[in-house]
């Protein structure tokens, strides 16, 4: 396999890789009037594949699909494609994804926040009067934590600041100011947040910069560098005697009967945030993957026709589609109008699409809708589809089914894998994972040694399902 052509890019793919962080590609911005952002089709809807556009200087710009700041790669032939960043939350990418993003000489580098307890701090010049107030602010703060003079540091393309830490307590929000009540005047980029590292070349042409390439330190919480949630001055003017929204009460959903209730049809974390929640120690975060899933879930049923709760001559009932359950998570978290918009101006509701589509596969929405409405999968759901759900559940059955021979009931591994297949369907992992356990299961009822790495993957899955 040949060797990366941009010997400092591998470098930091390298570093990264060394310390289990993940490495994924940035390529350079591309011409939007050749790769534009194209909304997707939905001829149920109205709707039909267009590219989205914006004024600039007098003239009306298509939105560019590659932008030099999210993850994508340019390939041998100099053809760029996106990366799906959202894969590598939990997993760090194969060396030989790593070997073809990074073929290409111009294609640069980045990395997500989360990562063995890692947050970038983002300092932004336009939370300065200018950039030489932006250096000196970091002057004097570096002077105040003489420590931070001594972790990871970068500068930006557009000559901001980058710096690296390792935090023992997740921040909780992602807008900071260097005081309680302040200015925004960055961001701490955590869980799932994607960041761009230096050597990587921006979109106006202005590299990323390493000023330290070193370990990031560890620091108990942001408080302790001084940096505070820039959102405090709107606690500082709530009234006196102002009381915090209570725990929303669990929503009550109503599928069946000829319709499905859209909170049915997302994932169980999108329902935990439906009920006030915070997943993510970061409620701007939470509420825009609850969006996402909301949105994409709703596209989802209408391509799908796939009747939902609301359908009719009198329009959507107003608590149970995605526009309204996004704003009920708004009002969980506090939001006003406002920063709610400023939050949904990261997600495209047309585009959106569920989760387990991203994953290539809507087999496990279809399920759901069978347990909801037998009728609509009947109806709706496509022969091949219903022929491998059924052929998925005859094989739950197989395993699950009392064994003839006495002493596989006495036989404690037998029930733990019977355990982790109903767990594995649970979490909807793909066929493949379901009919390796499914063998593993056949090996021991004949008497066969389970491997150990099979016990250890068996306790791995089951223990991330209860956490």
């Amino acid at each position: 396999m040949a060797l990366p052509q941009n010997a400092d890019v591998w470098a930091t793919v390298q570093w990264l890789a060394a310390r289990k962080l993940p490495a994924l590609p940035v390529a350079p911005v591309q011409d939007p009037y050749r790769y534009p952002r194209i909304v997707a089709a939905k001829p149920q809807r109205g709707i039909y594949d267009h590219v989205e556009c914006y004024w600039q200087d007098g003239q009306l710009r298509p939105k560019p699909l590659f932008t030099g700041k999210n993850p994508s790669y340019l390939d041998g032939h100099g053809i760029p494609h996106l990366v799906y960043h959202h894969r590598y939350q939990n997993r760090l990418p194969t060396q030989q994804e790593l070997h073809q993003w990074f073929a290409h000489p111009q294609t640069g580098v980045g990395s997500l926040g989360g990562h063995q307890g890692l947050a970038w701090i983002d300092f932004d010049t336009k939370g300065f009067e200018s950039p030489e107030s932006c250096d000196q602010a970091i002057a004097q703060w570096l002077n105040q934590h003489p420590r931070l003079k001594d972790t990871f540091t970068e500068r930006t393309h557009s000559g901001g600041w980058r710096f690296a830490v390792k935090l023992q307590t997740s921040p909780g929000f992602t807008n900071f100011a260097l005081t309680p009540g302040g200015e925004h005047v960055g961001e701490v980029l955590g869980a799932g947040r994607f960041t761009v590292l230096a050597p990587t070349v921006g979109p106006g042409g202005n590299p990323y910069l390493s000023v330290q390439r070193v370990e990031p330190v560890e620091i108990g919480n942001l408080s302790e560098i001084g940096l505070f949630s820039s959102s405090s001055r709107q606690a500082e003017q709530r009234p006196t005697g102002y009381q915090p929204k209570p725990t929303l009460p669990p929503l009550q959903t109503t599928s069946g009967q000829g319709a499905i209730h859209l909170v049915d049809l997302v994932t169980s974390r999108v329902r935990d945030i439906l009920n006030g929640q915070d997943l993510y120690q970061d409620e701007s975060m939470s509420l825009v993957v609850a969006a996402r899933e909301l949105y994409g879930s709703e596209n989802w049923a209408f391509a799908n026709r796939v009747p939902l709760r609301g359908d009719g001559p009198t329009g959507p009932v107003s608590d149970q589609r995605a526009e309204a359950l996004i704003h009920r998570v708004g009002d969980a978290f506090g939001y006003d109008d406002e920063k709610l918009r400023r939050c949904l101006a990261l997600v495209n509701p047309e585009t959106c699409q569920p989760a387990s589509v991203y994953r290539g596969d809507d087999t496990a929405l279809w399920k759901r809708v069978r347990r909801l409405d037998r009728g609509i999968f009947e109806a709706r759901c496509p022969m091949s589809t219903q022929a491998e759900i059924a052929k998925q559940i005859e094989a739950y059955r197989q395993l699950s089914a009392p064994s003839s021979n006495p002493s596989d009931s006495q036989n404690p591994t037998l029930i733990h894998l019977r355990d982790w297949y109903r767990i594995a369907r649970a979490m909807e992992a793909p066929e493949s994972t379901l009919e390796a356990i499914k063998t593993i299961g056949q090996r021991v009822a004949e008497g066969k040694p389970m491997l150990r790495k099979h016990q250890e993957l068996m306790q791995q899955q089951v223990q991330r399902y209860w956490q």
